[in-house]
């Protein structure tokens, strides 16, 4: 894994946002992904629309909302580090991260530790682009390599 020193002016704000990646995946592995956001200590909110509620169970059933409204699950790394997830596809989980949130060697760790455990549970690789570009990776954990 790259240190902060090889990726930092990655993170140089630009008005766009970060994405980290899970790819090829199916409604079992989002559905695991749910549950296990669930079950961990995160600071978590689902949002539908412009209310908050309670997150469904599994991603069939955000679908079906996203029917009437937006859907985003917001995820706390810290206080200061937010991840969002859209529930845009069900061939990949896509989140976003502001750059902004990723100013120091401390946050850079926070933020690697996230990839590494959502490595870790869907058993794939999670890699961190530049917004909307797969192809422009900066970062690739791969933790379920044994």
């Amino acid at each position: 894994m790259k240190d902060w020193l090889e990726v930092n002016e990655e993170f140089a704000v630009d008005g766009s946002l970060r994405d980290i990646y899970v790819l090829d995946v199916c409604v079992d592995v989002w559905n695991e992904f749910i549950k296990k956001v669930k079950n961990e200590s995160f600071e978590f909110k689902f949002v539908h629309g412009s209310s908050e509620r309670a997150l469904p169970d599994n991603f069939y059933k955000i679908k079906e909302l996203q029917q009437t409204n937006p859907t985003t699950l917001c995820i706390w790394l810290d206080n200061n580090i937010k991840v969002n997830c859209h529930f845009f596809m069900e061939t990949e989980i896509e989140l976003d991260i502001s750059p902004r949130e990723i100013r120091s060697l401390a946050e850079y760790k926070i933020l690697t530790s996230f990839m590494k455990w959502l490595s870790n549970i869907l058993r794939k690789p999670a890699i961190l682009t530049h917004e909307g570009s797969q192809d422009q990776v900066i970062l690739s954990v791969n933790e379920s390599v044994v």
